[in-house]
């Protein structure tokens, strides 16, 4: 997608992060984490809540946007 700021035109490319099966592992039911799994998460990821994600839930987004011009 072309997009101009500042008289530059620049191009905006999205991606959907899609929740794949093995996210899961770590990112799903945490009552189906392995005791490692979930011993690893508490002690470097305590407050972290990114978990109860299902196969093909939206994850996030990655964005990258280029100049046409070098960024001249």
């Amino acid at each position: 997608m072309a997009r101009e700021e500042n008289g530059h035109e620049y191009f905006v490319y999205y991606k959907p992060l899609i929740v794949q099966p093995i996210c899961l592992q770590c990112h799903g039911d945490p009552e189906t984490f392995s005791p490692a799994v979930r011993t690893i998460l508490e002690e470097r990821y305590p407050e972290d809540n990114a978990v109860g994600y299902r196969a093909g839930d939206l994850r996030g987004l990655i964005k990258v946007k280029m100049t046409d011009d070098n960024g001249k």
